[in-house]
């Protein structure tokens, strides 16, 4: 199955799975996804970026205020009791969230909910919700917390969020690596690391863009084989062979990108304009 990655962080991968749940429209803050595989290769092969100085695909968190919401009750002061009220006594369509210790021992944001007596956790939108008693969280929670909750003075109204993104698809145009390309770096794995995580975030938000209006298998097949680059990338050793094997990765995933969008070209043009009601929250 493949994974879908649409943030850069896990505090973005808990924003998403509010976003999802409450059915908002966030199409607009991850429009910036259609980004050319021959920008991020420049940027992140070539020039050695990391994601937090790239601005042309941002952190979701910085974003909402685009789609009116907020981000309120910032706090790393909060007790287990307190995160419970707080919860409870929350309005309609505020979403809680905070920083939990995984038993893989690193820390990571959560979206929770209290739910028949106990909390309701989901890290990511693909993960199964994990039910935690209060007693058990509290061994876990490291002290961060926060809320999102539409802007004031901003409604909820049902929108037409269709818009058509094939124009700028075409302008996606293919593009060939060189192995030579890859010499003379020293941080060659970290280079790569840094360009397939941005490539595999930059996909799964465009299938999420085009998730309604088109049949995605192929872009499955494309998140599928960033995913797995992206684990061999963290495995890999610096040896004489390491250009070589980063060249048939940036090959094969050029060839998957050229096809992929060849086929959203294609479907674009047959599905032509559509309508996807979702809701959204305007001032």
């Amino acid at each position: 199955m493949s994974k879908s990655k649409m943030g850069f962080s896990s505090k973005d991968d808990a924003i998403i799975c509010y976003l999802k749940e409450n059915n908002v429209n966030f199409r607009p803050i991850i429009s910036d996804c259609l980004i050319p595989i021959q920008e991020l290769f420049y940027y992140f092969v070539i020039s050695g970026m990391s994601p937090g100085e790239y601005d042309n695909l941002d952190s979701l968190e910085k974003k909402l205020p685009q789609i009116g919401l907020e981000i309120t009750n910032k706090s790393e002061e909060k007790s287990i009791s307190q995160i419970k009220r707080t919860i409870r006594s929350s309005k309609e369509f505020t979403g809680s969230f905070l920083s939990y210790d995984s038993p893989a021992g690193s820390s990571k944001w959560a979206y929770i909910k209290w739910e028949d007596e106990n909390f309701i956790l989901k890290f990511a939108p693909e993960d199964c919700p994990k039910t935690i008693e209060s007693t058990s969280l509290k061994k876990s929670y490291c002290k961060g917390f926060f809320q999102i909750r539409p802007k004031k003075g901003c409604e909820r109204i049902c929108v037409n969020t269709y818009t058509d993104y094939s124009k700028e698809l075409i302008s996606l145009s293919p593009f060939y690596f060189f192995e030579s390309d890859l010499y003379h770096f020293r941080d060659l794995l970290y280079r790569m690391q840094n360009f397939i995580l941005t490539y595999w975030i930059s996909r799964s938000r465009m299938k999420e863009l085009f998730s309604n209006d088109i049949d995605l298998s192929i872009m499955n097949y494309t998140l599928r084989k960033a995913q797995k680059y992206y684990a061999i990338s963290t495995h890999l050793k610096n040896t004489d062979y390491l250009q070589r094997i980063c060249f048939t990765i940036l090959q094969d995933m050029n060839k998957n990108d050229i096809a992929l969008l060849k086929s959203l070209n294609q479907k674009t043009e047959e599905k032509g304009h559509g309508r996807n009601d979702q809701w959204s929250f305007k001032g």
